[in-house]
């Protein structure tokens, strides 16, 4: 088949696809379920076409013609909206809070499970002040003694880089042990927030017992 017969031949279904693509963008919220049909087979006839032209006819001006009906069209019909990133205001004011609503029981339930853990761990050190030393090292205890508390460390230096590092990083990796012991049946999620809640339980029942709990 030569140029000029594959461009007669072909051309009809080229301008019905540009016509009824250039349509569909103008209106892109209203187009028809019909519309949209036509307009995907017609995508398809055009790719084929569009092989057929830079095989054979490249550098003509159907094949560059075919080439923008086809990048459009693939834009147009590919374009998948729900990829897109949402606003930071779209996050905190709509996505966000309507997940955690979704999410409300498992929530109720895992501050249920921190709580009890937190009360446990606050009941056996007060009763024995050992557990205390599994979850704070001498020195702290002996600042306790000493009427001061490990946090101060913190703020000796405006920023403490070093410490506020430290911080970041253990709670990351807190985070990432419980996101990722959700896959062992929710087992290793659970554990991360028993031992979360009975380490500030115990801790607590340390501070109060030097009177430092404020």
């Amino acid at each position: 088949m030569d140029y000029p017969r594959f461009v007669s031949l072909r051309e009809e279904v080229w301008v019905e696809y540009e016509t009824l693509l250039q349509t569909a963008r103008a209106r892109r919220k209203s187009v028809e379920f019909a519309d949209l049909e036509r307009l995907t087979l017609l995508y398809r006839q055009v790719l084929h076409d569009h092989s057929t032209a830079t095989a054979r006819f490249p550098g003509t001006a159907a094949a560059k013609r075919l080439r923008r009906g086809v990048l459009e069209g693939t834009h147009f019909l590919q374009r998948d909206g729900g990829e897109r990133l949402p606003s930071l205001r779209r996050f905190f004011s709509s996505t966000f809070p309507r997940t955690f609503r979704a999410l409300l029981p498992l929530v109720g339930t895992v501050t249920w499970l921190f709580g009890v853990a937190a009360l446990l761990g606050f009941s056996l050190t007060a009763v024995d002040p050992t557990l205390g030393t599994f979850f704070l090292p001498a020195e702290s205890i002996a600042g306790l003694a000493r009427g001061e508390l490990w946090t101060d460390s913190i703020f000796a230096v405006t920023p403490n880089a070093a410490a506020s590092a430290h911080i970041a990083t253990n709670n990351l990796s807190v985070a990432i042990t419980a996101w990722a012991g959700g896959a062992l049946a929710g087992l290793g999620a659970i554990y991360v927030v028993l031992v979360n809640g009975i380490m500030l339980g115990s801790v607590i029942a340390m501070t109060e017992r030097y009177s430092m709990a404020d």
